[in-house]
């Protein structure tokens, strides 16, 4: 299903309901790349008001978070899950093994998606590296983000142009701070910002990547990396995009 919202000043938004891989597939339709960014997401939300579907639905962003065992997490300015062909072969592994293992799918949507398992592990190892590359630059310019935290915790709005995660989130100070201050009105004096917990540790387990999640107002505009790519999630699974962009 097909949402559109027009915005002023910013013209006219796509929303698409549909499984992750299907709402990929459908911007592909439209000559559209990708979902916006979190920072882009976030700007039209403030422009479209608290009381827009921009605000009352979360929907998956641009970028995707890295989880490790024991840290760091990183967070990905341009999410690999996004390449509609790789997507295509992560459904098909975990289909492939819910029939060999004779289980179904619960309402979480797909399991893990492993680095040296259903992804190349050259593919974290670059990630890795473009952290280790961009440490020194302000987190607005990097590429990846290393982060400590490899359990849940919150950001107060009023710290939304301090934090290093959320200055990177929101492309600079100045964006961080509107986004912080827009949330505050809306009566909002925290986000969530969520991981996966295991509650059993395993020191074995690889490095996995899920997409990046913004929340609905509703949830605290949540930053949501423990989310899973569900295979029926409504708009919850959809993205938004730019008409025209």
């Amino acid at each position: 299903m097909r949402i559109e919202v027009q915005i002023d000043g910013m013209g006219d938004f796509l929303g698409i309901r549909a499984p992750f891989d299907g709402a990929l597939e459908a911007l592909r339709l439209e000559g559209i790349e990708g979902p916006l960014s979190f920072a882009e997401m976030a700007r039209a939300r403030i422009a479209a008001g608290e009381a827009s579907e921009l605000c009352t639905t979360g929907a998956f962003v641009r970028e995707a978070v890295v989880h490790t065992e024991t840290g760091p997490t990183y967070y990905v300015r341009n999410s690999p899950l996004l390449d509609i062909e790789r997507i295509r072969s992560v459904i098909h592994f975990h289909n492939m093994l819910e029939a060999v293992q004779g289980t179904e799918r619960d309402h979480s949507g797909f399991g893990e998606i492993y680095f040296g398992d259903i992804l190349e592990k050259s593919l974290f190892d670059s990630i890795a590296a473009y952290a280790v590359e961009d440490a020194g630059k302000v987190p607005w310019e990097r590429r990846v983000l290393t982060v400590p935290q490899t359990k849940s915790f919150r950001i107060p709005v009023e710290r939304f142009d301090k934090e290093e995660l959320t200055l990177w989130l929101f492309d600079g100070p100045l964006k961080a701070r509107a986004y912080g201050e827009f949330l505050a009105k809306s009566g909002i004096r925290e986000s969530p910002v969520w991981l996966v917990e295991w509650l059993v540790p395993d020191p074995a387990r690889k490095p996995f990547i899920r997409q990046l999640f913004f929340g609905a107002l509703k949830f605290g505009s949540s930053i949501n990396g423990g989310r899973r790519l569900g295979f029926d999630d409504g708009l919850m699974g959809g993205v938004w995009v730019a008409k025209g962009q």
